[in-house]
């Protein structure tokens, strides 16, 4: 006759929380988590604005090829033209020399332009999650996007709350608040209830069923008396960690009142910047075709077109990094008031 034989025993311990060390420790790891979460909620905001910042550059540059090409053909035809006067007698040699500097100068600014467009498309991917390749954008002119939308006045301040960054702070300094009071809990006895049962059977059903049963109670009353002094620095130690978190979120609010400050400046000059330089260009290519005209019917010089086209040229490509700043300081400002990205929120579980 065969028989089995199995032995189970189970222990359980419980702690009365009389000065919630329990309940501290629980509020500390709840605001440990909301802050990793927080973090990640972070991380996705400067990568949203890095993807937008990366964009806007995208879409400057190749608008300045755009530009730049566009130059080179004119002073290629303005190249022709003066080749065709020298031929004539109409025009010296220095005149056809300068033609052919100034659009050999133009022409080196294309391989530049072509290396930064393919550097930042392979970077856009990379932000994307995507292999490195063209990005394919339409060639998109600047100036054909909608306007910037304006900053509405009276922003209430209370829109940083939404700044995940100022919210991690806020939650480790939950955490190391808590873990204070847990640390300083254990200064006091703390009271352990221990049950213990064990079951003998020759059947699985009757796995807990047996005589063996028992239950004990202890009480720890002595260990904080024999570590009085280890527990009472752990509590510096914690309350020190607590008052550094204090600093950290104190900084994380003026930096971000700062971050802010910045950014409303940068949108509010680079847009009279903007308006500026659209002006500017405007008027100079008037004066280039003007000054053109006068070129070929032999009233204006030479050097008042090489100067004109100089003027128009640059003229551009600053209206061009005019309206990128000022697309980029918007982002920088949605980004300071925390309107990008979504909110994280950890329930507390019921008392």
């Amino acid at each position: 006759m065969t028989s089995t034989q199995l032995e189970v025993g189970l222990q359980a311990s419980f702690e009365v929380d009389f000065w919630r060390r329990l309940a501290s420790l629980s509020e500390a790891a709840r605001a440990d988590l909301l802050a990793t979460q927080l973090a990640r909620d972070n991380v996705q905001v400067s990568l949203v604005g890095d993807v937008a910042t990366t964009y806007f550059d995208l879409l400057s540059l190749k608008q300045q090829l755009r530009i730049t090409a566009a130059t080179v053909a004119t002073r290629q035809r303005f190249l022709n033209l003066t080749q065709s006067k020298f031929k004539r007698g109409a025009a010296d040699g220095l005149e056809l020399s300068r033609a052919e500097a100034s659009l050999a100068l133009a022409q080196t600014n294309l391989p530049d332009l072509r290396r930064q467009i393919g550097q930042t498309e392979i970077g856009l991917q990379i932000l994307l999650g995507h292999n490195p390749a063209p990005v394919g954008i339409d060639p998109l002119d600047l100036q054909a996007l909608p306007n910037p939308p304006a900053v509405p006045a009276g922003l209430p301040s209370t829109l940083l709350e939404r700044r995940p960054d100022l919210r991690q702070a806020e939650a480790s300094l939950v955490g190391a608040t808590a873990r204070v009071r847990a640390t300083r809990a254990e200064l006091f006895p703390s009271i352990i209830l221990t049950g213990s049962a064990g079951a003998q059977s020759a059947a699985l059903a009757d796995l807990f069923k047996g005589p063996a049963r028992s239950w004990s109670f202890g009480l720890s009353l002595l260990r904080p008396l024999f570590e009085a002094n280890r527990n009472g620095y752990r509590v510096d130690a914690a309350q020190a960690r607590a008052d550094q978190a204090v600093v950290q979120y104190e900084q994380a609010v003026a930096q971000a009142f700062r971050e802010v400050s910045d950014a409303l400046i940068a949108r509010r000059d680079y847009a009279d910047s903007q308006i500026a330089q659209e002006r500017q260009a405007q008027a100079l290519r008037d004066t280039s075709r003007r000054v053109h005209r006068r070129y070929e019917a032999g009233v204006s010089s030479y050097f008042e077109v090489v100067d004109a086209d100089r003027d128009l040229f640059t003229a551009e490509l600053q209206l061009v990094q005019s309206y990128r700043n000022h697309m980029v300081a918007l982002v920088q400002l949605y980004k300071a008031l925390g309107a990008v990205g979504r909110p994280t929120r950890l329930s507390r579980p019921p008392p």
